[in-house]
């Protein structure tokens, strides 16, 4: 009699035992479907920024701005990530890269990692001055964790801004050491438009 009872609760203790385990497994499979939708939205959302940056950049293509190919880069003064006062015109005699981006734009941060290549390839050539244009966000948390080491400004009033003309983001300007404007990009970086720049 005692050994039946001893083997129930045997059995019983084994049907709790595989209880749990179905219930636990069950869960595991719930989260799992609930990350992967949540990373769907979140892959979704990242393309309709995409898609609406893209149509925002189509619709601009007919405004030409005032600064041409050709013409001389407006001189200006903005603060750093480190509180520092930056001029444009403490480049003169070095190629710049004048990059307008926002935190909230996928395009510019797919072509930080170039701008950071170039910035460490060619430090005594080529400067990269990379101005923010939404220092609302947090800005210094955003280049920590992209692992940027290039110098960013912020454009608090929007006043740079307003004088290059940006009409979408990135924008980017080519200046000579003359500090003249050579090249115009409306839209992301390429590595071959970059090393276009760097060569011409």
């Amino acid at each position: 009699m005692i050994k039946r009872i001893v083997s129930l609760a045997i059995v019983f203790a084994l049907i709790v035992i595989m209880i749990v385990q179905a219930i636990v497994k069950h869960e595991e499979h719930i989260k799992a479907e609930k990350t992967a939708e949540k990373k769907a939205k979140i892959e979704k959302s990242n393309k309709e920024i995409e898609a609406m940056y893209n149509q925002a950049l189509l619709s601009d293509q007919d405004e030409s701005p005032d600064l041409k190919v050709g013409t001389t880069a407006p001189d200006f003064s903005l603060k750093n990530l480190n509180n520092e006062t930056i001029h444009l015109s403490d480049f003169k005699e070095k190629k710049v890269i004048l990059n307008f981006w926002a935190t909230w734009c996928p395009p510019c941060k797919k072509e930080m990692p170039l701008l950071e290549e170039v910035y460490k390839k060619y430090p005594s050539t080529v400067k990269i001055v990379s101005v923010n244009i939404d220092p609302q966000a947090d800005v210094k948390r955003y280049i920590q964790n992209t692992g940027i080491t290039f110098p960013v400004l912020l454009d608090e009033n929007g006043d740079v801004n307003e004088v290059y003309n940006v009409m979408t983001v990135p924008t980017t300007y080519l200046i000579n050491g003359q500090g003249e404007i050579k090249q115009i990009q409306q839209g992301q970086l390429t590595k071959d438009i970059l090393k276009k720049w760097i060569q011409s």
